[in-house]
């Protein structure tokens, strides 16, 4: 029997269900990602307004049941209306919300995450052009966006159990001068390490070192700040186009290696209990 309950969340995502209808994807503070059929949401006389519109942050009330959940309700509590005036800022949180989409599995809670992607769209809403990180001019703009996502994809990572080594060699855990990023192992691997790990090895598997990515110290400074600042601080943070790079290529190996589509999970987790919402 399904029963009411109350959410508070972001809009992820929505798609058409039929002529009339949308599936709604949205992130909550009580049930992690659900999923909703707000039936009537494609009338011109919907009852939900702009309650369902991505990035929007709406309480929910609905039928609660395995899978896809028929809405009942949808309030507006913020439209966060300064994201969406800007193309930069609105294509940076969509992109973001698609990871977080990708990442989680549906009805098992996450407010960590749930309170991290609050965090970022209230830093990209006081975020300028010229105080994302880089120089000004239309690619720095972009460089500078993009950190955000970086950092953000760090952060959830990190929340998720999943985070890669970025401050000390996984192989003898010291802090490096000079290292290399191995997808295969996760982390940092320094000189010494990378070399005996290049040494001829048993038919039996992989060193984990052919695919090493190589950083300078910037790049291990910046993408070690990235994991740990505050999204609301990122723009103290200086990173060249050059380190955004390798930035980038780190997580693609590392996200290909060990988290492929985003999807699976490394732990069960108990079933919410969101908030019951009295008839």
């Amino acid at each position: 029997m399904s029963r009411l309950r109350k959410a508070v969340g972001y809009v992820l995502r929505t798609q058409d269900y039929s002529e009339t209808s949308k599936i709604v994807k949205a992130l909550t503070r009580e049930a992690g990602l659900i999923s909703l059929l707000a039936k009537g949401a494609r009338r011109p006389t919907s009852p939900f307004g702009a309650a369902l519109e991505p990035l929007t942050l709406s309480e929910f009330v609905y039928y609660d049941r395995e899978g896809l959940k028929t809405l009942s309700q949808a309030s507006l509590l913020e439209p966060h209306l300064e994201l969406k005036r800007d193309y930069d800022k609105l294509t940076t949180a969509l992109r973001c919300a698609r990871v977080v989409h990708r990442a989680l599995e549906e009805d098992h809670p996450e407010e960590r995450v749930f309170r991290l992607f609050e965090e970022l769209l209230e830093a990209l809403g006081r975020a300028t052009a010229t105080g994302t990180g880089t120089a000004t001019g239309t690619r720095a703009e972009e460089e500078g966006w993009a950190l955000y996502e970086l950092a953000f994809t760090l952060q959830l990572l990190a929340r998720l159990g999943w985070a890669p080594q970025l401050e000390r060699c996984t192989g003898c855990q010291e802090t490096p001068r000079r290292a290399w990023f191995s997808p295969e192992r996760g982390g940092l691997i320094c000189e010494r390490c990378r070399s005996s790990a290049e040494a001829p090895a048993p038919a039996s598997g992989s060193s984990g070192a052919g695919s090493a990515i190589p950083l300078d110290g910037e790049a291990m400074r910046g993408l070690a700040m990235a994991l740990r600042l505050p999204l609301r601080k990122l723009s103290r943070l200086r990173l060249s186009a050059e380190a955004l790079a390798v930035g980038e290529r780190l997580l693609e190996g590392f996200l290909a290696h060990h988290v492929r589509s985003l999807g699976a999970r490394p732990r069960p987790r108990p079933r919410p209990q969101p908030q019951r919402c009295s008839k």
